[in-house]
């Protein structure tokens, strides 16, 4: 027979350690990964708008809206586009710049504050 010290495995404590980390874990991805898939999407729908052959922009307003419509379409509703978006055309050319911070509730007092930051130069014919 083999002896107890040369036995493996996890203890009850190390599987509760486990189970702990993978709740924590699970409960931070369900969380956060919304608003990065929602970032993401912003991403996409403003990157693509250059590519658009019917998109014709000739003020930052029409952008706006252009954008707005999107997000719409993609069922992102929690995101106002004029607060996390400026846009300004110059040359031809369309800068955008998305900047915006998310603030997740975990429990108790601890929050998750998520900043996004990204800069775009749109060539549009």
């Amino acid at each position: 027979m083999k002896s107890v010290k040369a036995q493996r495995g996890l203890s009850l404590s190390s599987m509760l350690v486990m189970l702990f980390l993978a709740v924590v874990a699970s409960m931070l991805g369900m969380r956060l990964l919304p608003h990065y898939m929602d970032f993401y999407t912003l991403q996409r729908i403003v990157t693509a708008s250059a590519a658009e052959r019917t998109f014709n922009v000739r003020t930052a307003d029409d952008f706006v809206r252009y954008v707005d419509k999107s997000l719409m379409i993609n069922n992102i509703r929690d995101i106002d586009v004029t607060d996390v978006m400026s846009v300004q055309i110059e040359r031809g050319d369309v800068l955008v710049s998305l900047d915006y911070e998310r603030r997740e509730h975990l429990f108790g007092n601890v929050d998750v504050v998520l900043s996004f930051d990204r800069e775009y130069r749109l060539l549009v014919q």
